[in-house]
């Protein structure tokens, strides 16, 4: 999960952080703009839930990250902490897949925007691995991100062609339209809390969704991360196969998904949706096909071999031949 809690220095926000984990069942956190320089063992043990913890320190009372893991679900294999970004390199001990977390917190001001936007390149070029950003960027993509439409669109762009550059899928919010509002009487809102995954780690957990929280002692929602992972089941690998393009319900099938209708506006946003249901849809296709190839295939086996019995004694026909 990903959370702006806004600060960890008053007693209200500290029992709506302990309140966070215990209602949510979290198996890793990141929190930012904590305000916080340092943490005493005494503050994590108050949590009452055995994580692996590392932060960010704020400066002063402005910013902070902390991010923490439960070590019966991830081994921590390494730390990298930044200016504006927590980075761990974990395993997941279900499935024995190594990736990257990045907890970001973005400069709210416009002097610290450029330095935000060159540890975001410069993070994302540090590992090619399987990684997943999170966390309060600061920033929007474009107009219809904020309720008044009123943006900047020199950062805009800046952000948006460091999504660009690295391929990265934005795994989108489907239960708020803004994740930020400043709560006055004419409210300004925005999404300012966003979850992006490199293609690597979207192919590995291809069910992968966030949905929000309820927004109590913040001006942020916080963000629940569902990698739609289970012990038991290793994930299906997708893997194209040539046949496919042998059967003229393929090409039906590929029509209607491309022609489907996207709310999306941003054209490589629309691109990753549509290759996104369209790899569903041939997964679910694929298997009934796959399904009733083997249930053809083994009543063949089946009819040959009563016929290959049958021939032991007695003489073929040219028909049963």
């Amino acid at each position: 999960a990903f959370w702006n809690i806004r600060s960890l220095n008053k007693p209200v926000s500290f029992e709506c952080f302990k309140d966070f984990i215990d209602n949510n069942d979290l198996d890793f956190v990141g929190i930012m703009k904590t305000k916080k320089e340092s943490f005493h063992d005494s503050f994590f043990s108050s949590i009452g839930h055995n994580f692996s913890w590392n932060f960010m320190p704020a400066s002063g009372t402005a910013g902070g990250i902390l991010v923490g893991f439960k070590p019966n679900k991830f081994q921590i294999i390494s730390w990298d902490i930044g200016s504006f970004c927590v980075n761990a390199k974990i395993m997941n001990l279900c499935d024995k897949f190594i990736w990257r977390l990045v907890a970001v917190y973005g400069s709210p001001y416009e002097q610290g925007k450029q330095n935000f936007i060159d540890e975001l390149h410069s993070t994302l070029n540090l590992w090619n691995g399987p990684t997943m950003f999170g966390g309060d960027f600061n920033l929007v993509r474009e107009s219809t991100d904020k309720n008044n439409g009123n943006i900047n669109y020199h950062w805009a762009d800046a952000f948006n062609n460091w999504i660009n550059s690295g391929g990265l899928i934005e795994i989108k919010n489907p239960t708020r339209t803004y994740t930020w509002t400043n709560n006055q009487d004419e409210p300004i809102m925005a999404v300012l809390d966003r979850v992006f995954v490199t293609t690597n780690l979207e192919s590995h957990y291809p069910d992968v969704q966030i949905r929000a929280a309820p927004r109590v002692g913040s001006d942020h929602v916080p963000i629940l991360v569902d990698l739609g992972t289970t012990p038991s089941k290793k994930p299906y690998m997708f893997r194209f196969e040539k046949w496919w393009l042998e059967r003229d319900e393929f090409q039906t099938l590929v029509a209607e998904v491309w022609n489907t209708p996207c709310h999306f506006d941003n054209p490589l946003d629309k691109w990753q949706s549509k290759l996104k249901l369209l790899r569903r849809k041939i997964k679910g296709w694929a298997r009934n096909v796959n399904g009733e190839i083997k249930r053809h295939k083994k009543e063949l086996l089946e009819e040959f071999d009563i016929l290959d019995v049958f021939s032991e004694d007695n003489m073929l026909n040219q028909a049963e031949k």
